[in-house]
């Protein structure tokens, strides 16, 4: 959901094209979606924890380095390192909840997650909204320290 605030802060440091824009919330796009299967298949035979951990550490310096760049390569580097970070994390953490529910309770486990991600789909955007309008660089750096959070 940092996507939105992202494609409207690289637009306000009018140094970048709006391709150049576009190539950067691109490949942060590309990198999420190509990266899934490898995410899927990490968690599946290295760990589903050290694939969910080294998915929050590449996510990590993606949305650190954001905030304090205006460079197009390190911003394109930046989202390649949180789409894939993305890629390795999301599948991890779906197969770690179905692994320690029984299976009757799958389907209620999966339930509950989606209503507490609808709710940070919901709540999250109204809190970003006020984070940028204070200081647009601090939403990707808060955002970097809240998975840096979780890595521990």
């Amino acid at each position: 959901m940092v996507v939105p605030f992202l494609a409207i802060y690289l637009n306000k440091l009018n140094s970048l094209s709006t391709t150049e824009i576009g190539n950067i919330i691109g490949v942060a796009f590309l990198c999420k979606k190509a990266g899934s299967l490898l995410g899927g298949v990490l968690s599946d035979y290295v760990h589903v924890k050290k694939t969910m951990l080294l998915g929050l550490a590449t996510r990590i310096p993606g949305y650190l380095i954001i905030g304090f760049t205006h460079n197009f390569y390190i911003l394109l580097l930046s989202c390649a390192f949180i789409g894939l970070g993305s890629s390795l994390y999301t599948p991890a953490a779906k197969s770690f909840l179905v692994r320690n529910v029984s299976r009757t309770e799958n389907v209620d486990a999966l339930e509950t997650r989606s209503v507490f991600v609808n709710i940070g789909v919901s709540i999250g955007p109204l809190l970003g909204m006020l984070i940028f309008k204070m200081l647009p660089s601090l939403l990707f750096s808060f955002v970097g320290l809240i998975f840096f959070y979780y890595f521990f």
